[in-house]
Parts: C-alpha cells; sequence; structure tokens
C-alpha cells in the first residue's frame, strides 16, 4: 500500500506542526517564573505619593545608617544618639535577579543591630532597604553591597 502525497495531506501536516508548535511554545511560555520588582506593584503605585514624603522625610538621616563588611557578615547599625529613637523596623536584603533570594529581618528592639552572614547571600549586588518608625511616621535609608 503506497501512502499519497497530494495537497490536502501537505495542508494536514502543516497545520498539525503548528498547532503542536503553538502549544509547546505556551506551555513553554507558562513554565517560565516572572520576577516582577514587587509582588504588589499596584499597590505600591497606588500609594506612591506616601512613598515620595518618606523618602523626603528620611533624607537627613542617611548618614546615621551603616553597613559594615566584616569577612564573614554584614552589620547595619544606626548611630548610637539615633537608635533610641527607632521604635520598630524591618531591613530587607533586596536580590533585584530574583525575589525568591530576598532576605528580610526585623531590627532587634534592644540593640537596633542586624547582621546577616554573607553566606546567606549569593554572590552579587543587594539593596539593603532598612525601615523603621519614630514617632509614628515611617522612614527608609536605602544602601547598596556587594557580596564577593
Amino acid at each position: 500500500m503506497k501512502i499519497k502525497f497530494n495537497w490536502g495531506t501537505g495542508i494536514f501536516l502543516f497545520l498539525t506542526l503548528f498547532v503542536t508548535a503553538c502549544g509547546i511554545f505556551i506551555y513553554f511560555a507558562f513554565s517560565q517564573d516572572v520576577n516582577l520588582v514587587h509582588k504588589e506593584y499596584y499597590e505600591k503605585g497606588v500609594n506612591y505619593t506616601d512613598q515620595m514624603e518618606m523618602n523626603a522625610r528620611s533624607v537627613e538621616f542617611q548618614n546615621q545608617v551603616s553597613v559594615e563588611e566584616d569577612s564573614d557578615k554584614f552589620t547595619i547599625k544606626f548611630a548610637p544618639e539615633f537608635a533610641p529613637k527607632i521604635e520598630s523596623g524591618t531591613v530587607l536584603f533586596y536580590y533585584p535577579a530574583g525575589s525568591s533570594h530576598d532576605i528580610l529581618v526585623n531590627l532587634d528592639a534592644e540593640n537596633k543591630t542586624v547582621s546577616v552572614l554573607k553566606s546567606d547571600l549569593l554572590f552579587g549586588r543587594y539593596e539593603v532597604k532598612i525601615n523603621w518608625v519614630s514617632d509614628e511616621l515611617k522612614y527608609e535609608a536605602v544602601k547598596t553591597i556587594i557580596n564577593k
């Protein structure tokens, strides 16, 4: 039995291959991990005015926060005269290449220092976002570190 290859068979094979390729591409596209800058980017956009006000308030305190690097860790410290004014806060080690590698640490209520081991961080650039509350107002300082 000989199979006859005519224009109908060619169209059928072309459409079959085309639909299969589209299906494979759609599966591939949906299986990719999408890293947005922020998971709640819409809420961040709505509250952008609050963020601008917080940034304006925080400018004078940028020098009160420092990131010190030791051989095995990074330590976030506040100036001694400034630390008692802080009521609460967090430190976010933000890894721009993927949010699954971010590290969030609460500020210690006693001495207001945070240490993170270099071995807990991937190699590369991190933005350290230090947020704190003082007199019921929010503040933020952003520092950049490179883990080598």
